[in-house]
């Protein structure tokens, strides 16, 4: 049992190792949907690191707003408001290089 719960320790130190070292960027997530959703639409990203001792794994809350539509409202200097328009929102969790959508 002792060889077993040992081996099974490096394992996970081994990985934590990895994650550390393969913790993927804001950016790239940022390009990933760009180039998903063109460049007409706004990506908006908030982003949470887990640490130990060094960053392990990035988990990211997006949401994606396309082209402002006028609505019927104005404002007190006569303009009319507009509001981007809500495409759609979620979370990835960023993990051994690459960023895994989590639902």
């Amino acid at each position: 049992m002792k060889k077993i719960s040992g081996w099974v320790t490096t394992v996970l130190i081994i990985a934590l190792i990895v994650a550390a070292f393969t913790v993927p960027n804001r950016e790239k997530l940022e390009q990933k949907l760009q180039l998903q959703y063109g460049d007409s639409v706004h990506v908006t990203i908030k982003e949470t690191q887990i640490k130990i001792l060094a960053p392990l794994a990035l988990i990211c809350s997006y949401s994606i707003t396309g082209a402002s539509k006028p609505i019927s409202l104005k404002m007190a200097d006569g303009k009319q408001l507009a509001v981007a328009r809500y495409i759609k929102s979620g979370t990835y969790v960023g993990l051994f290089g690459r960023f895994w959508q989590w639902e």
